[in-house]
């Protein structure tokens, strides 16, 4: 099969694979999708403020395209509550229409939303979509359903309600005309099983469909729509993600659909970059129990640290927006009056060093250098070392001040420190660490 072939007709290539069998049991899942997809599609187009065939529209015509030139054998394409609501929005927001022009400006979106995501496709720009955190769409998601439920309430008591207010108004529009409600409550109990009999049996019929029962299947629609679940575990498991979600529900009600997302995708970055802003810089020493002194966490295992020497472990890249945090961190460890001179930095974790971070390791080794002390490095990835390497930076910081483990590194700066605070020194933090002094000899005697 020809290079354009697969290019430009990709079902070809999984033409072979259809036998009996399959084509039997495609066929049954197909007459089970249809059985579903018919009232949600009219449902959908309800939503929109499409008339309700053009809503099987896009749920025959999309399915198709996606399936047969898409790259996924699993993702089904169509409507969705979300995007209808969004149609609604954007549309609704440029002011009254007949339903002609309505259904006009409603093509025009789809033919433009179309040509920029076949745009972002041809770029290799699907990418972006990572930035879209699952907090940000499940606020989104609910904050959706939620306007879509107080959007029906109006068909489902058969109140009118004024077009273009906001759910605050509308909400508020309904308590006042309470008296004025008729009585539909099993509407959104029979809703589905209705419409799915209506639409199955007498398609020319949906035009005239109840709204009541339009309603109640929207209803029913919306509430699945809210991951419930997830908004729990969410809530209970993380405060910067409970905000995300918050604030991205509240932006959803209050604020236009289509900025609203907007708003949950800068907060989650902005709360993204204030984090890896702030790589965690921790203070470890080695176990001081046991043959092999593995270097761990001094406030977990209680350890006790070298007067003289610190060593950190930093759990992030050093890029332009974490240098200063870090530079503080080492500052702050190294402040006069510390009687700490020495860093051995271990940087395992540290996933790339931009130049930003080298200049600011460089100003670091030639402050501590006027202090008669040093920083030396430990444990970097091999990519690390490969780009240091690349770009000279290894050079600039001295060679010699990389090791590949941290015992290395300790071997090194212990003969630095000053003996005499080490001859007094009763943490023996090291092994390489000097013997002390024997009681009956006076400091700096017996070197």
């Amino acid at each position: 099969m020809s290079v354009w072939t697969n290019l430009f007709l990709p079902f070809m290539r999984w033409r072979d694979r259809v036998t009996p069998d399959n084509l039997k049991a495609d066929l049954m899942a197909g007459l089970t999708g249809m059985v579903l997809v018919l009232p949600q599609a009219v449902a959908y187009a309800f939503i929109a403020g499409l008339p309700p065939e053009y809503g099987l529209y896009t749920a025959m015509v999309s399915a198709t395209i996606a399936s047969l030139f898409g790259s996924s054998w699993h993702l089904i394409s169509g409507p969705t509550a979300a995007l209808s609501i969004v149609v609604l929005s954007v549309i609704s927001g440029l002011g009254a229409f007949s339903t002609e022009q309505y259904v006009g400006l409603v093509i025009s979106l789809t033919l433009l939303t179309g040509l920029i995501q076949l745009a972002l496709g041809l770029f290799r720009m699907g990418s972006l979509v990572n930035f879209i955190s699952h907090t940000v769409v499940i606020g989104f998601t609910a904050g959706a359903a939620i306007l879509i439920a107080v959007s029906q309430l109006e068909h489902l008591f058969g109140v009118d309600v004024p077009g273009g207010l906001s759910m605050a108004a509308t909400l508020q529009h309904l308590f006042e005309q309470a008296a004025g409600l008729n009585s539909v409550a099993l509407a959104a109990v029979f809703a589905a099983i209705l419409l799915a009999l209506v639409v199955i049996l007498l398609p020319q019929l949906t035009a005239r469909l109840p709204l009541a029962v339009m309603a109640g299947s929207i209803l029913l629609i919306a509430w699945n729509l809210i991951d419930f679940g997830s908004i729990r575990h969410i809530l209970s498991s993380s405060r910067s993600e409970a905000v995300i979600l918050l604030v991205t529900l509240f932006s959803t009600l209050l604020v236009e659909l289509e900025f609203a997302i907007y708003i949950g995708v800068m907060l989650s970055l902005a709360i993204y970059l204030r984090r890896t802003s702030q790589p965690r810089v921790t203070l470890v020493a080695p176990l001081q129990e046991g043959e092999r002194r593995h270097i761990r966490n001094i406030q977990r295992y209680a350890l006790e640290e070298c007067p003289q020497m610190k060593i950190i472990r930093v759990d992030g890249s050093l890029f332009f927006g974490a240098v200063d945090h870090v530079q503080q961190e080492i500052r702050r460890l190294t402040a006069p009056g510390s009687g700490v001179n020495h860093i051995l930095l271990i940087g395992k974790g540290i996933n790339f060093i931009d130049v930003a971070g080298v200049e600011m390791l460089h100003q670091e080794i030639n402050r501590l250098h006027m202090m008669s002390g040093d920083i030396l490095f430990s444990s970097l990835k091999g990519t690390v070392m490969d780009e240091l390497k690349r770009t000279g930076a290894i050079k600039l910081l001295g060679e010699q001040r990389f090791h590949d483990t941290p015992s290395s590194a300790i071997a090194e700066l212990i003969p630095r420190l000053d003996m005499d605070r080490c001859a007094t020194c009763t943490k023996r933090i090291f092994r390489d660490c000097p013997p002390p002094v024997s009681t009956f000899e006076q400091p700096g005697e017996g070197h």
